[in-house]
């Protein structure tokens, strides 16, 4: 979790144990336990906990998901979602250059934006606030797009 909140690559090796290149994590990471795990103030301002408690889950709704995902459903639409961004917003390398401007840019944005509330908190939350508007507000966007 640490690695991925700081968004630092895992080093792996190649088959001739000479090292690969590095990727880091890219997207949200959904992660279920019955505890939050002990990393620490730090580790844990790295993630957003949502404590869900029985009753709140409409246990009918989700088995509809869960056979829709055994199918490949939810797997084809996230396949065909990276596609439409990639055929939007990165057609050439200026595009990509564009795209990831405009990322950072609402990054810092969503980032400073929250500092400014006043809220007192670990200095990793206004991060981890950024990522998650950026993708609820950009996957919104889109949406709203797409329909229209």
């Amino acid at each position: 979790m640490r690695g991925y909140g700081d968004r630092i690559g895992r080093g792996k090796l190649k088959s001739d144990s000479t090292p690969m290149e590095s990727r880091p994590p890219q997207g949200n990471a959904i992660i279920t336990a019955e505890r939050a795990p002990d990393i620490g103030e730090s580790g844990t301002a790295r993630y957003f906990s949502l404590e869900l408690r029985d009753g709140m889950i409409d246990l009918k709704n989700l088995s509809s998901f869960q056979r829709e995902a055994e199918k490949g459903t939810l797997r084809s639409c996230m396949l065909a979602y990276t596609e439409w961004i990639k055929s939007r917003y990165l057609k050439g390398k200026d595009a990509v250059q564009s795209f990831v401007e405009n990322l950072k840019n609402l990054f810092e944005s969503y980032r400073d934006e929250f500092s400014s509330s006043g809220i007192l908190c670990h200095g990793r939350v206004p991060e981890m606030f950024a990522w998650l508007m950026i993708g609820i507000c950009v996957t919104a966007r889109s949406t709203k797009r797409s329909l229209s």
